[in-house]
């Protein structure tokens, strides 16, 4: 039998880059999709530099560079990564990470047997924990015309998700913009759903290491 509580108002969270549409908040779990390298990119890297303390990335190989978090005036220092390849290993890392931190899961759907029983175990550790919880994938194929079923097929149960994001990078006569869709979002933000086009040619220029 569950127990009750009266949850809190004023819980904790970050903004991934200046103009993000949504904040990300303590107790909340986001599956986000990065269609290109460049807005995967840009979104893990201004998210873990943005984290002012100690954030936990699970990933499969090099996902993270320490170098590019730092050009972000981020501390490479206070992001510890781990490695998991199966569910078992994933919900084992998790029972490791503290409450309170920012977890970013790469590549998710690669992660061997994953699925429903896997989501809903990360959905409670969340909730328990009040992590800040992001499930990332960048996508290979991604079919526009249909991004709800692309999240089921990817993320197994998007109804069990706060946010549900969908991210690609657009350019123009040498002009970068982040531009993200979003699909779902907590009750605070319901405005927030739809389509955001963000700036992003001087948040480039410090990730290439030159002078704003």
């Amino acid at each position: 039998m569950p127990g009750f509580f009266q949850t809190a108002d004023d819980k904790n969270g970050l903004t991934p880059l200046e103009g993000f549409p949504v904040e990300l908040r303590e107790g909340t779990l986001s599956a986000v999709v990065s269609t290109d390298e460049l807005s995967s990119v840009i979104f893990l890297h201004s998210l873990l530099a943005g984290a002012g303390g100690k954030a936990y990335v699970i990933a499969q190989g090099r996902r993270v560079s320490p170098r590019l978090i730092e050009r972000l005036d981020g501390d490479p220092a206070g992001v510890l990564v781990g490695f998991a390849y199966s569910s078992g290993e994933l919900i084992t890392g998790l029972s490791q990470i503290p409450p309170g931190s920012l977890l970013v899961v790469s590549d998710f759907p690669y992660i061997r047997g994953v699925g429903n029983d896997a989501v809903l175990e990360i959905r409670r550790m969340t909730d328990k924990k009040g992590l800040i919880t992001v499930l990332h994938h960048e996508a290979m194929t991604f079919n526009e015309l249909n991004p709800e079923g692309e999240f089921e097929r990817l993320f197994y149960a998007p109804g069990l998700f706060d946010l549900l994001l969908v991210l690609r990078t657009s350019s123009y006569r040498g002009h970068y913009r982040l531009n993200i869709t979003i699909l779902k979002a907590p009750p605070e933000d319901f405005l927030a759903v739809g389509d955001h086009s963000i700036p992003v040619d001087g948040l480039l220029r410090k990730l290439k290491g030159q002078a704003p």
